[in-house]
């Protein structure tokens, strides 16, 4: 069972894409623990209402369990093993054809829905 949801979207500008996860974010905040990871001085975890936020530390991964569902474009899958670790689970959305990443992160044992 999904206890814990991870959006994870590095961005410093302001677009549709950013407003619809500050909105997703703070309403599944309601029934889920819901933390943003985000780059130093991200758009998203400056902006987002009552959501705990994580700002990436290069010199060390950030670790979620199997009761974690990760959200993130499929523009950062090939990014993810360098940030994240653990046995969590991952939604990876993609809005344009040339958005698709051919190769997957080798993080334990990845669930792909």
């Amino acid at each position: 069972m999904i206890k814990k949801i991870v959006i994870f979207y590095p961005s410093k500008i302001v677009g549709g894409a950013e407003y619809l996860l500050k909105t997703t974010a703070e309403v599944l905040s309601q029934d889920f623990e819901v933390i943003i990871v985000d780059i130093e001085d991200g758009w998203l975890s400056k902006n987002v209402n009552n959501v705990k936020c994580l700002i990436i530390n290069k010199q060390e991964k950030i670790s979620f369990s199997n009761d974690t569902m990760l959200i993130t474009p499929a523009t950062c899958i090939r990014d993810l093993d360098l940030i994240f670790d653990g046995e969590f689970k991952i939604i990876a959305w993609i809005m344009q054809i040339y958005n698709i990443v051919p190769i997957f992160p080798k993080i334990g044992t990845l669930q792909f829905i």
